[in-house]
């Protein structure tokens, strides 16, 4: 799969076209932001199916509490919605939730895998976050790039 892909985020006003990898980096994290994309993020290792949801109390099924960012207000459901690492992409199921999960204002069918875009939209029930892709990119990478990047200014 292309690492820049196409995707369409369909509006009441017509179509907005936005641009996200769908490869997931080697070390396969990713952040979420709750509300906005400029808060604090909660970093979430996918080497295993994360599950989203909300518990009052320490919930080992749980992954990604989010009872703290008022989800029994918005219908976030206990066990509402999964991401997980497939290939090297992001895919996100929702758990038949009650509320729904929505992705870039769509609303998903249960348990059907979904795939995720650097800088997509996710809603579960009202609470709105956005999921970023860290690409960790590692030392022998890093001096290959600049070596490259000095040999084309050199020659130019």
């Amino acid at each position: 799969m292309d690492d820049r892909t196409h995707r369409m985020h369909i509006t009441s006003r017509g179509y907005k076209i936005k641009w996200g990898t769908a490869t997931l980096g080697p070390q396969a994290i990713v952040t979420i932001h709750i509300g906005s994309p400029t808060v604090d993020p909660i970093r979430i290792n996918l080497t295993h199916p994360a599950i989203l949801g909300r518990a009052e109390s320490n919930d080992p099924d749980i992954d990604v509490n989010l009872a703290s960012h008022e989800a029994a207000q918005k219908g976030v459901s206990r066990h509402h919605a999964s991401l997980e690492k497939v290939s090297n992409n992001v895919m996100l199921t929702d758990l038949n939730s009650t509320n729904g999960t929505f992705l870039n204002g769509q609303r998903l069918l249960p348990n059907q895998r979904h795939l995720i875009r650097d800088s997509d939209e996710i809603k579960l029930g009202r609470l709105v976050m956005y999921i970023f892709y860290e690409k960790h990119i590692s030392q022998f990478e890093d001096a290959h790039n600049e070596a490259i990047k000095r040999y084309v200014d050199d020659a130019g």
